[in-house]
């Protein structure tokens, strides 16, 4: 029984450190990623395919009819989530380490990533720095739970929040990290054992078909079940996710829960 505890002891510590030693070097798991974009219906009116029925709209619409910038500059692609490393990916053509963005005379600045597990809603209020274009960078987030005094996007009206500006409880974590990776599919068609199914889709690119990723911890969160999004300044792109615990982890749950019963039953009989 001793020597089971101590297996089991080990391979704990095993993983332990190796997840952070893979978080230390800033390199995503290449395996369990799970696409969690949901289309939020902001599709430009008579857009079809790709454009009609997919978040890559390149633009937020909305029922306000109010459309702006059809580049992939501008454009968020999908969203990800790995319940193995318990991190978070979006990926797109925004570029976030040039920042701030100047685009008709105004100033874009990338956005917080908002969060809702449960009732409680989350603000990851990221620590953007200014890099060259494409730069490949870490930083860290501050994580914010409760209600919050949010700035508005500038330009279209149909687009959510985009970043905190104060109120909220701090929560103090040491799962805050952030990595920016740039033209993730220059060298090669799949990143991290993500495939690039976006490149033969986009038809707005206008030349510039870059690809960009947004890795972030998340390993302060308990649940892996939970609603999020992410916009910048002007609005212009909304990435949304939603995850739900695969259907693996319903199995193997269910498995357990059965074996727990035929156990339990037979304890029962023998009394």
């Amino acid at each position: 029984m001793k020597a089971k505890f101590f297996f089991v002891g080990c391979l704990a510590v095993f993983l332990a450190a190796w997840a952070v030693t893979a978080w230390a070097d800033f390199i995503p798991a290449t395996h369990g990623w799970q696409n969690i974009t949901i289309f939020d219906n902001q599709a430009k009116p008579g857009d079809t395919g790709w454009y009609g029925t997919q978040e890559d709209n390149e633009v937020e619409w909305g029922p306000d009819g109010y459309g702006s910038i059809q580049t992939q500059q501008f454009d968020l692609e999908a969203m990800y989530y790995n319940s193995d490393a318990n991190q978070l990916l979006i990926i797109g053509g925004y570029d976030f380490s040039f920042y701030p963005v100047v685009n008709q005379n105004k100033t874009i600045l990338p956005g917080d990533i908002f969060l809702r597990t449960g009732s409680t809603n989350y603000v990851l209020d990221i620590g953007y720095t200014n890099h060259a274009q494409s730069t490949d960078y870490t930083t860290t987030y501050k994580l914010y739970s409760g209600d919050f005094t949010t700035a508005e996007p500038t330009d279209i009206k149909s687009s959510p929040n985009w970043s905190r500006v104060s109120g909220g409880e701090e929560k103090v974590t040491t799962h805050n990290n952030v990595a920016f990776f740039s033209d993730i599919y220059k060298q090669n068609s799949v990143w991290n054992g993500i495939e690039n199914t976006f490149a033969a889709e986009d038809t707005r690119t206008n030349g510039y078909n870059k690809h960009h990723a947004l890795v972030v911890d998340l390993g302060w969160m308990t649940e892996n079940t939970f609603k999020a999004y992410n916009t910048m300044q002007c609005g212009n792109d909304v990435i949304r996710g939603a995850a739900v615990p695969e259907p693996a982890s319903f199995l193997l749950l269910g498995t357990g829960l059965l074996l727990f019963a035929h156990r339990c039953r037979r304890e029962t009989d023998s009394l």
